[in-house]
């Protein structure tokens, strides 16, 4: 006695077809979504990590005895050490905080740079431009996020 073996029909095979590619594509563009989602997660605490890796930037000591210098006698050493014109101040509430000059060069395109000031000496403690391993890993989260990295493909 032999087995019978039940011959497909064509709309059988289709279907199984149809399935096999629904199954890849969606594992596929899963992953896209899985990645899209993790680097999203992480880019949410940018300022957190960008500031805990320089806090230099971000923070300084304060003694109660110690006034502020006011900012309009900053901006000049600002745009000196800049060499730009500053075209807004960030004055934070808390006061072991540095003030945040965003500064633009004649012609330059974007939002500029900003330059860290400790509010109590006057001293230009650092700019944004400045360069570490967090900020770099953030700005891969960043492209990943939102473009796949392919921008840097695209610079290549």
């Amino acid at each position: 006695m032999g087995k019978t073996v039940a011959r497909r029909t064509k709309w059988q095979i289709a279907r199984k077809l149809f399935n096999d590619i629904h199954l890849w594509l969606g594992l596929s563009s899963g992953l896209i979504v899985i990645a899209i989602c993790f680097s999203g997660t992480v880019y949410v605490f940018n300022t957190e990590l960008t500031e805990w890796a320089a806090p230099h930037l971000y923070k300084v000591k304060t003694e109660e005895a110690i006034n502020r210098i006011p900012v309009d006698s900053l901006i000049p050493a600002v745009e000196k050490a800049s060499g730009a014109i500053v075209t807004a101040v960030t004055i934070p509430e808390a006061a072991n905080r540095t003030y945040q000059f965003t500064v633009k060069k004649k012609g330059e395109e974007g939002r500029g740079s900003a330059y860290m000031v400790n509010p109590y000496t006057g001293e230009v403690v650092g700019n944004s431009k400045e360069t570490n391993g967090t900020k770099e890993f953030m700005s891969t989260m960043f492209s990943l996020h939102r473009w796949l990295l392919l921008d840097k493909v695209e610079k290549r």
